[in-house]
């Protein structure tokens, strides 16, 4: 069953507003009926069940069920793509939970700019908060401002914490990642994936400059997208694999 995010906490009394369009989700696309439970997300993360009250935008809280499933640590820069699979793609990032994500005008991309109106973007963002209410997450993805790499790159000093900065390049053949107790020294991971054709020599120095790692997804060459979710679910899995070392 969805989950709907609340825009505020519910009240004392466990009352709470709904928006228009998740109003309009519930009853004619759900039916839900008067007095009928749906699943809520609250502003603090929790996961709960809720009761609607006819003829209004009001619902009140049930019970709290538990916590809605945490965001990765993962920041992913990637080369634009055809538009299509870029929405794709915000879907399945959402579901997956990364965190961030930056569109990246790279030499051998789609897009050099122009062409991405801050509509398309916001696109993305809508796309991003409709997944997760399917899958059960507290918030989407953020996206960024399609930037050129130069200026991201610059902008990624800036950034607290130690970073695992790797870049996908089907010419490595260093194994992904390493050992699960190395992702634990990490507190955010930083994919680098570049659009069809690669990235160019050029722009793999730069990464370097800026402490980038190498690492191959296989010796397959995939599509941007597909090397975005394939990476994303491998970095999932081992986390999950690195929390369970004691």
């Amino acid at each position: 069953m969805p989950l709907f995010p609340l825009p505020t906490p519910p009240n004392s009394e466990g009352f709470f507003e709904l928006k228009k369009e998740d109003l309009h989700h519930l009853t004619r696309v759900m039916r839900l009926k008067a007095g009928e439970i749906f699943q809520v997300l609250l502003p603090d993360g929790k996961r709960g069940e809720a009761e609607w009250l006819a003829e209004s935008l009001q619902g009140k809280i049930v019970r709290i069920t538990g916590e809605a499933s945490p965001l990765l640590p993962l920041w992913i820069g990637i080369g634009m793509v055809r538009w299509p699979r870029m929405e794709w793609l915000a879907e399945k990032l959402a579901e997956l939970g990364v965190a961030r994500v930056t569109p990246l005008l790279l030499t051998r991309g789609r897009f050099k700019g122009d062409e991405i109106s801050k509509n398309k973007m916001e696109r993305l963002k809508k796309i991003s908060q409709e997944s997760i209410k399917q899958c059960g997450r507290a918030q989407p993805p953020q996206w960024d401002a399609p930037m050129k790499i130069n200026d991201w790159l610059k902008s990624l000093e800036k950034e607290p914490g130690s970073i695992n900065k790797i870049l996908f390049e089907l010419k490595s053949n260093i194994p992904l990642f390493g050992t699960d107790e190395k992702l634990k020294s990490f507190s955010k991971h930083l994919f680098l994936i570049g659009p069809e054709g690669g990235c160019t020599t050029e722009e793999i120095d730069l990464a370097i400059q800026h402490g980038f790692q190498i690492y191959s997804l296989g010796n397959t060459v995939l599509r941007t997208e597909t090397a975005a979710m394939y990476s994303t679910s491998l970095l999932n899995f081992l986390l999950s694999t690195a929390k369970e070392i004691p």
